[in-house]
């Protein structure tokens, strides 16, 4: 402490302007690891942020891949109908030249025939299905499929040896289970932000004072205090 305080005079009278400015600061020793806490779980949400992001990434990923297997496979199976069709027409021709030469009854005609009709009849459902599966393919991918779709090859690093690998596999790399572990440790540290307020917490706090013409005298008082504060929850 600290002053220059002269006494008021005994007679007469004096206007004096009085303040008492303070300040105070305090810092934060320990808070029962609940800073730390609240870290940790700030933390934790990030990566669940993350693990959701890739969860809806392998969503999309598997929609986009379902659906180029489909078109490819309805393209695979058009061609092959599409072959069909002219080797059964080509049957019909043939089956017809012998009919008219009297070698064969018309009941073998008829029945090329209907052979045929079923692979139209194919062809059409084939089609239909290639119409849906394209119209999947582009609200996956955001695009036209090409009209055709090679064979897809997957790096061999990609593709589990072992029912073991394929646990240790997904694991690894399965969002779900990252977004799930995000979740505990999210747990976790709520619970030991929520215990750190039954902890202590223990500050240190200085705080300073100026007096000026208070206490009925005139002049100055400064004063400086430092304190270590401990507060505790009953």
């Amino acid at each position: 402490t600290t002053n220059s305080i002269n006494p008021l005079p005994s007679t007469g009278s004096i206007a004096l302007t009085r303040t008492d400015p303070s300040i105070t600061i305090r810092q934060i020793l320990f808070d029962g690891m609940g800073t730390t806490s609240r870290v940790d779980r700030a933390h934790s949400q990030r990566h669940q942020a993350r693990g959701t992001l890739g969860v809806t990434t392998d969503t999309a990923t598997v929609e986009a891949a379902s659906a180029t297997i489909d078109v490819r496979r309805l393209q695979r199976l058009l061609r092959i109908v599409n072959n069909n069709i002219q080797f059964h027409q080509i049957m019909k021709e043939k089956v017809a030249e012998i009919v008219q030469a009297g070698a064969t009854s018309i009941s073998d005609l008829h029945q090329v025939e209907a052979r045929l009709q079923d692979t139209h009849i194919a062809k059409s459902n084939i089609e239909s299905e290639l119409s849906l599966a394209r119209a999947k393919f582009v609200e996956a991918v955001g695009m036209e499929p090409p009209t055709h779709i090679k064979r897809i090859r997957l790096p061999a690093y990609l593709l589990s040896t072992s029912a073991e690998m394929s646990v240790r596999m997904a694991l690894d790399r399965n969002s779900s289970i990252k977004v799930a572990k995000s979740n505990v440790q999210i747990a976790e540290t709520t619970h030991r932000e929520s215990a750190s307020k039954l902890v202590p917490t223990i500050s240190l706090e200085f705080e300073g004072e100026r007096d000026r013409n208070t206490g009925s005298t005139t002049g100055y008082q400064n004063r400086l205090t430092a304190m270590v504060v401990a507060r505790h929850n009953l």
